[in-house]
């Protein structure tokens, strides 16, 4: 499913909350550019919206390494489980 989006997050502005109901998903596996900023607003808002979020850490990045460790540990604290690729295959297989 795309999302064209105009803002930060994948859910303002947009009609995927309702596209993701609409198919009964409750679980979302968040990667992207950039960790700190739309990785962060997408999943922050996804969890206030009651969504369990995964966030496929080898699989986002950020103009800097330290703002993706530290826009990974705070997410991490907050409203996401951290994966990785290979985490995310193997349960998919």
């Amino acid at each position: 499913m795309e999302v064209e989006k105009r803002l930060y997050s994948s859910f303002a502005g947009t009609d995927f909350d309702a596209r993701l109901r609409a198919r009964g998903i409750d679980n979302l596996v968040i990667v992207g550019f950039t960790t700190d900023c739309c990785v962060d607003c997408t999943a922050r808002d996804a969890f206030h919206l009651n969504y369990d979020v995964f966030i496929v850490t080898d699989a986002c990045a950020a103009y800097d390494l330290d703002l993706h460790y530290g826009a990974l540990n705070g997410l991490s604290k907050n409203c996401a489980l951290l994966t990785d690729t290979q985490s995310v295959l193997n349960a998919w297989s």
